[in-house]
Order: C-alpha cells, then structure tokens, then sequence
C-alpha cells in the first residue's frame, strides 16, 4: 500500500483553501489581517511535505525543493522510473504552474517514464509554488542553468538533460 504523508499544522485551512479556489494565509507583521492568493500566485506552505509515491512503475514527488545559486528554492515536481537506475531527464520549467499538468499531460509524463526517462516539472522563480520575484527574462539563464545541474545530480539521474515544454522549455 502506499501512502502520501501529510504534515501540516494548517492542514485543513490548506485544503479550505484549496477547495475555494484560493488560499487565505497571514502575512508576517499584518496583524491579523489575511491575504487571498490566487491559485496563480497562491504560495506552498513550507510545513507540507509530500513522501515519494510509486503507482504502476512510476514514482512521483510532489513541491521537491531546487535550490538556486542565490539560495532561491524553486518547486519540482519529479516523475521518474519505479525500477532502479539512472535515467535521462526530461525538464521542463514554466511560468504557468507545474500544478496545471493535469489530465493528458500527466499520461504525456507516464508514457516518458515508461520508456526510462525521469521527467521534472518546474514552477520558475517568483510563479506556482517557487519563491523569489517574478522577473521574465532577468534571471532566467542561471535559473535555467543551476535548475539543468540539479536535475543531472541527481542519484536518480544519468547526468543527461533535456528540455521541453511550451515557450520556456
């Protein structure tokens, strides 16, 4: 059986969020006042982890931190071969949400991991779950650069690296 683990003290404000389409959280120093997040913007809770699952040969890890050369953590989520092994990796960074990969492009990330590839889903700098500022263009060669690294370093990984995906690729 397997089994996601969940550790959250706000879980259920989490998932109140979740269902309403945005989530409400304090901001540091606002004195009680709450913010809503669009889903575009809505920021991870940093308490949520989310253990390793293996269903039909394929293990996934949800909001796997990418750590950047300026101590940036950008959010992952990574599909890769049950089987051990090094695999080949697929990445793919975008400023439209990794969380947005639902229905056939989940079945697109089976059918590559199926064949051997890990496959790596990334929300850049300052969108989805990443922190930092979103700035188009401006940080986006290091970003891209210390992003391709981590996914080659990985104990996972065959050190080979492409990428895919619309417009950021």
């Amino acid at each position: 059986m397997h089994s996601i683990g969940l550790k959250s003290a706000g879980f259920a404000a989490l998932l109140a969020g979740l269902w309403m389409g945005g989530c409400a959280s304090e901001e540091p120093g606002s004195a009680g006042t709450s913010h809503v997040h669009t889903p575009e913007s809505r920021p991870l809770p940093r308490a949520l982890t989310v253990d390793p699952v293996a269903v039909d040969g394929m293990i996934t890890q949800y909001h796997v931190s990418v750590p950047m050369r300026d101590g940036t953590l950008l959010s992952a989520n990574v599909y890769r071969p049950a089987r051990a092994g090094k695999h080949p990796v697929i990445l793919s960074r975008t400023p439209y949400t990794k969380a947005g990969v639902a229905g056939g492009g989940l079945e697109r990330r089976k059918k590559y991991v199926s064949q051997g590839y890990a496959w790596v889903d990334v929300d850049v700098r300052g969108r989805g779950d990443s922190a930092g500022e979103f700035r188009p263009w401006f940080q986006e060669g290091d970003d891209g650069f210390d992003t391709v690294e981590w996914c080659g370093n990985q104990p996972w990984s065959s050190g080979k690296v492409g990428m895919l995906g619309g417009s950021y690729g």
